[in-house]
C-alpha cells in the first residue's frame, strides 16, 4: 500500500502459486508441480481514500486470477476469475446519516469441462443508517443480486434481493448498562 498525499491510497499485489494438476484421471504421469504459464498468476489493484471536506470514503479494486492459481482465502478449484468492485461511503447532516453504496462484479470461467462455463454475477448493496446521540440507531440495508451462468450452449439468469433492517440502542438503567435490538 503506498500513500498518495495524506488520505488516498494506492495498492497492488501479485502472486504466483504452486499447484499439482488433477485434470487428468487417471494421472498418466506423476503430478507436476511448476510455476510455468499464466494460469498459476493473479494480480490485483486498489486506490481509495477519504476527503475531510466532503466526509467521503471511496475505494475501487481489481482481482484477476488465473485458473490454477491457488490461495488460502479463495477457493476455486480450475476456475478463471476476474472481478472488479467500487464503495463508496458518504457522510451527511453533520456525521448522523451514512450513506453506503456498492457494486461488485465477477466473472468465473472454467475451460476444463467437457461444455464450456462461464458464470457473471454482479452485486449492488445500499445501506443507509442514522446514528443520533441518545437516539437508537436505524440501519437499512438492500442488496439486490443478478448472475447469469452458461454452460454449453444454455443460459441461465437468477436474480434474488434482501432488505435488512435494525434498530439497536444502548442505555442505562439505574446503574446497569443496557443494550436492546430488533432485526428484520
Amino acid at each position: 500500500k503506498k500513500m498518495l498525499g495524506k488520505h488516498w491510497w494506492i495498492s497492488g499485489e501479485v502472486a504466483q502459486s504452486m499447484a499439482p494438476n488433477y485434470r487428468t484421471n487417471p494421472l498418466k504421469e506423476q503430478t507436476q508441480l511448476g510455476f510455468s504459464g499464466q494460469a498459476n498468476n493473479a494480480y490485483a489493484l486498489g486506490f481509495g481514500g477519504y476527503s475531510p471536506r466532503l466526509q467521503t470514503r471511496f475505494e475501487a479494486g481489481y482481482r484477476k486470477s488465473g485458473q490454477n492459481f491457488q490461495s488460502f482465502s479463495n477457493w476455486q478449484m480450475n476456475t478463471a476469475l476476474t472481478n472488479w468492485s467500487m464503495k463508496w461511503d458518504q457522510s451527511l447532516w453533520q456525521k448522523r446519516i451514512r450513506l453506503q453504496l456498492a457494486i461488485r462484479t465477477s466473472q468465473w470461467e472454467n475451460s476444463f469441462l467437457p461444455q464450456a462455463y462461464n458464470t457473471s454475477s454482479i452485486i449492488r448493496s445500499g445501506l443507509l443508517v442514522f446514528q443520533q446521540r441518545k437516539l437508537p440507531v436505524v440501519t437499512i440495508g438492500y442488496i439486490p443480486v443478478s448472475q447469469l451462468a452458461r454452460l454449453g450452449e444454455s443460459v441461465v439468469e437468477t436474480r434474488y434481493q434482501m432488505v435488512s433492517g435494525n434498530i439497536w440502542h444502548s442505555y442505562r438503567l439505574g446503574s446497569a448498562g443496557l443494550s436492546s435490538s430488533v432485526s428484520f
